[in-house]
């Protein structure tokens, strides 16, 4: 009896150190399930505060140059505070990745892809306005339109004869744009333009027959061919020379300059980047930024007198080579030169001869450096200069209008010259003076909870390609 119960005894000793056993791993497998639940609570609370912080850009930035980024104070840790239970975390937000010449870069490749087309459309928009009001104000437009004209008609009379000349001319637009399409965009926007065509088709003869669908513009087929095309159009990895076209068309487009104001005819308006804001509203106008860009050099009388020699030197060579191909000027430059020869013979006591040819070409350099000079000061007080200085041009507004150029136009093609790093490194210090200081990229969390350390780090999507490599 006494062994049987010896025996029972060991028996439950060793069932309750089992269950003992038993216990304190469900206990421990139970502390770790709350543990991980508190730790995958923590990691949303720091998601949530990550992300609120990349939506507290900096707005100066974002609103004056297209960018975004973040300042270097992130103090304000209100998200995490009301998502998280818990209580005795300490967090700490700072700014990560700060903005470097390759983040930058990225960013800007970014931005101007998608947007490049349209600022060279506006351009092209701008100067087809100067013709078209040109046209407008024309004795010939004003007639007929009051119906008092029939010369139209063998206008386009000749337009019609003549039409396999204008489709051949248009022929052979396209192939040179096709030729310079090194990306394939205008591919995939001509299948864009056929789609939408055979859409449109679809859609009136749905409208004939008494569809009442949405109009073409709401179809949700038709917004996924623009998106499809737009996407492609991100996506698509250009050439290290498109990327440096983009870098300096970005410059010239946001970058404030000396000129503090544009004038057209009797209109003038204060000078603004292409978002269309002032740059008054930013330092104040003529800060000379662009031309920064362009020397390096951060003083604004130096790298301005830069630019302007720049100016007179190109304005002297393009206005010389207008006269030299002007018969008018050249004929007027050479009556000049035969007086001047018999002047210098009479002075001289026919001891020193030059010949009157001679002359006329110092009579025409003389000419091109004065007209560069008027040149120079119209385009830095924002008015336009035409490409070409020529007589058969005189009264050919029209012409004069398509071939006008502005100060911009000059610098954008001084940039070019100007190794891309020089241009990111300079715009970035422009970027830092007029954000407030240090730009960064992403946002790094690092939470202290319960002698633990988490930590997490999030960035905006337009440099997380540059960072990964």
């Amino acid at each position: 009896m006494k062994g049987i119960r010896s025996r029972v005894g060991g028996a439950s000793l060793f069932l309750c150190i089992i269950l003992s056993l038993v216990i304190l791993t469900e206990s421990i497998l139970f502390a770790a399930a709350l543990e991980r639940r508190m730790e995958a609570e923590l990691m949303r609370c720091m998601r949530m505060q990550a992300e609120a912080a990349l939506c507290r850009y900096n707005e100066p930035l974002l609103k004056y140059y297209g960018l975004y980024g973040l300042g270097a104070s992130l103090s304000d840790t209100d998200v995490f505070t009301e998502c998280f239970d818990g209580s005795g975390a300490v967090v700490d937000m700072t700014g990560s990745n700060e903005m470097t010449t390759a983040s930058l870069r990225e960013a800007i490749s970014d931005y101007m892809k998608v947007r490049a087309p349209s600022i060279v459309s506006a351009d092209m928009l701008g100067r087809l306005r100067g013709v078209l009001d040109e046209i407008y104000s024309s004795d010939f437009f004003k007639a007929t339109a009051e119906g008092k004209n029939s010369d139209w008609i063998q206008y386009m009379n000749d337009i019609l004869i003549n039409s396999n000349q204008c489709s051949s001319a248009i022929s052979q637009a396209i192939t040179s744009a096709k030729m310079l399409d090194f990306t394939g965009t205008l591919n995939r926007f001509d299948a864009f333009c056929q789609t939408y065509i055979d859409t449109a088709k679809q859609k009136a003869t749905y409208l004939l027959q008494g569809d009442t669908n949405p109009a073409m513009l709401l179809d949700t087929g038709s917004l996924s061919d623009v998106m499809n095309t737009l996407d492609s159009l991100m996506d698509t990895d250009l050439p290290d020379i498109a990327d440096n076209l983009l870098i300096n068309e970005y410059a010239v487009s946001f970058m404030d300059s000396c000129v503090k104001e544009n004038v057209d005819g009797d209109r003038s308006e204060p000078e603004s980047n292409i978002l269309g804001v002032s740059y008054n509203s930013i330092h104040g106008a003529g800060n000379t930024d662009l031309e920064y860009v362009l020397t390096g050099i951060d003083n604004g009388i130096a790298s301005q007198g830069i630019a302007r020699k720049l100016l007179l030197d190109t304005r002297t060579v393009i206005n010389l080579a207008a006269f030299l191909i002007d018969s008018e000027k050249m004929n007027r430059a050479k009556e000049i030169g035969t007086v001047l020869s018999g002047v210098i013979l009479a002075v001289s006591l026919g001891t020193v001869e030059i010949s009157p040819e001679m002359l006329q070409y110092v009579v025409l350099l003389v000419w091109a450096e004065g007209q560069a000079v008027a040149d120079m000061n119209d385009l830095t007080a924002g008015k336009g200069v035409p490409l070409l200085n020529h007589c058969a041009l005189d009264d050919e507004e029209i012409v004069k209008d398509l071939i006008m150029t502005d100060y911009r136009d000059y610098l954008r093609i001084y940039l070019l010259i100007v190794p891309t790093e020089w241009k990111l490194s300079r715009m970035l210090t422009i970027l830092k003076r007029d954000s407030g200081g240090s730009i960064y990229t992403g946002v790094r969390i690092h939470v202290e909870y319960m002698n633990r350390s988490y930590q997490m780090e999030d960035s905006y999507d337009a440099y997380v390609m540059d960072e990964a490599v």
